[in-house]
């Protein structure tokens, strides 16, 4: 094959050792030569590359047998033909007028094609992926002729592209992974760094590619929270090196550390090294952003210790007084006073541990539990106030509700435990009594319409910073211990609110009283409640 069987081709030392191939093959044929052209030829048959004699005037003089199996053509179909018979139909006028004669011009042994893939077609109109090496070989009195080497590179560049796929798979991994990717040089030097680490630690690349990993550590440790209990890059990868061997890569258990930065936002990073003895990496560092994790690490242990504290006041109470009973002649009505408080310290146990409960499905279903409709207020609200029985002396209720209310899509059930949860503060956050005002209305909020329930009590109040921190888990006002609950309750009702997607505001002011209002997704309109209705307003007597 002339100056190309061609189409874009990388040269190689794959290309270089086919040509050495043919040297080998033409000294072959030449220290045959005095022992016969048979002898020579039967060398040439016997080669695992299509080998083809090609005259001046390039027509195939002869082929070898695995040209034969190779290019699907019979002998005699290939010799006398112009070696354009190989060539795609696109090339073949250009080898013959141009680059036949230009490597007549310089004839030498080379692979073709250099920086280009070639191809042969074949009989049955297949393009074959070749390699191609070409000599010249002077025969003396019959001229000279050009030695083509094919050798088929089919599985090679199939297993390149695949290589080449897997390359960008992994690049394309690399840059979009969540987590935190860096990779070490066998000098201990980082080589590459992915975004989502430079985002967790908020350095750029060019602080730390092609610095040592003692540069990186340094600047790990000026963001740390508290780098004197963080242990250092070599802690992640200890114990690793011994195991490995070569080409290999640590599997199984790694130790992972935990780093915590002050900036950016606090997070706190899990450290885990890999160690391979690959020939462009040394280490791995993989590192994932478990601030979350963290968060509610802390918050499970801050519920259990609330919630063991919470729980340990009523207990103390119901043992205390049981022991009395057990152990002391008490008249009658002592007895009865102490029973009264067992049941009161009882149902307080009772109601944080529904309340724990509560807030534990709600986190863990988010609202798929929900039967969402549209609820009319008026009678939600009367039969909320008439099972909780508020003494109308003490507490005078009013309530207010328009009779073209629009329903509030949410769910029955659920709001009236919301409901429930924030008369319940107005009452026990008004010991010394005090109007209960509930009015309703619609509010339209970013173009939609929601249905507004205020609640207001005329109580004890609170401080701007008190009520910042409404909402938070096991967070009370009342630090003194004379109110009931378990500071779950407006945590509940928040939850649940903003889980239909509404919000809570509070606004209070210290021994002024409080308002609590509930922003809900609007529905259809309510049925307009019937005249007289005794839940809509409620009074004290004589009022």
């Amino acid at each position: 094959m002339h100056p190309s069987l061609a189409v874009p081709h990388r040269g190689n030392t794959t290309t270089r050792r086919a040509a050495a191939g043919v040297r080998a093959v033409m000294k072959n044929v030449e220290l045959s030569m005095g022992q016969g052209e048979a002898l020579a030829w039967r060398i040439v048959e016997v080669a695992p590359d299509a080998i083809l004699l090609v005259a001046a005037d390039g027509c195939i003089q002869k082929v070898n047998r695995r040209a034969e199996t190779l290019l699907g053509y019979a002998r005699d179909e290939l010799l006398g033909q112009p070696m354009e018979i190989l060539l795609p139909d696109a090339l073949r006028e250009k080898h013959r007028h141009v680059l036949r004669k230009a490597y007549a011009r310089q004839p030498e042994s080379r692979p073709m094609g250099s920086g280009r893939e070639l191809v042969a077609r074949c009989k049955d109109g297949r393009l074959l992926p070749v390699e191609v090496s070409l000599a010249p070989l002077d025969l003396g009195v019959g001229g000279g002729v050009v030695v083509t080497v094919l050798r088929d590179v089919t599985e090679r560049r199939r297993d390149a592209a695949l290589l080449a796929v897997h390359r960008v798979q992994l690049e394309t991994l690399f840059l979009l992974s969540p987590d935190g990717l860096v990779s070490f040089d066998h000098e201990g030097r980082v080589k590459l760094v992915n975004p989502a680490f430079l985002r967790m630690a908020g350095l750029l690349a060019a602080d730390i590619v092609g610095r040592p990993a003692g540069e990186l550590e340094r600047l790990l440790r000026e963001l740390a929270e508290n780098p004197e209990q963080w242990p250092g890059l070599d802690a992640c990868f200890a114990g690793q090196e011994a195991n490995v061997g070569p080409d290999e890569t640590t599997t199984g258990a790694r130790p992972s550390h935990a780093l915590t930065l002050r900036r950016p936002r606090g997070t706190v990073l899990e450290l885990v090294g890999v160690t391979s003895n690959t020939a462009s990496v040394s280490r791995l560092l993989y590192v994932r952003d478990v601030t979350r994790e963290a968060e509610i690490d802390r918050l499970k242990s801050e519920v259990l210790a609330h919630a063991a504290h919470e729980l340990r006041t009523p207990m103390a109470s119901i043992y205390g007084f049981t022991e009395l009973l057990m152990t002391q002649e008490l008249d009658a009505p002592t007895r009865q006073d102490l029973l009264a408080t067992i049941h009161k310290q009882t149902q307080w146990l009772v109601d944080i541990i529904n309340e724990l409960l509560d807030l534990s499905r709600i986190e863990a279903r988010r609202g798929k539990d929900f039967r969402i409709e549209a609820v009319p207020l008026a009678p939600l609200v009367g039969e909320t106030v008439a099972a909780m029985n508020i003494d109308p002396v003490r507490w005078p209720l009013v309530v207010h509700i328009p009779d073209d209310l629009q329903a509030a899509r949410a769910d029955a059930a659920k709001l009236r435990q919301v409901l429930t949860n924030v008369l319940s503060n107005a009452v026990k956050y008004s010991p010394a009594g005090g109007a209960i005002d509930l009015r309703c209305g619609t509010r339209e909020i970013d173009g939609k319409t929601f249905v507004e329930i205020a609640i207001t009590d005329h109580g004890i109040g609170m401080t701007p910073e008190q009520t910042a921190r409404v909402g938070e888990r096991f967070y009370r006002a009342d630090t003194s211990g004379n109110i009931p609950g378990a500071g779950l309750g407006m945590t509940i009702a928040k939850e649940i609110v903003e889980l239909h997607g509404g919000e809570v505001g509070i606004a209070s002011t210290p021994l002024a009283g409080t308002t609590v209002t509930l922003w809900l997704p609007a529905g259809t309109p309510s049925q307009a409640p019937a005249p007289g209705a005794p839940f809509l307003v409620r009074q004290p007597s004589g009022v």
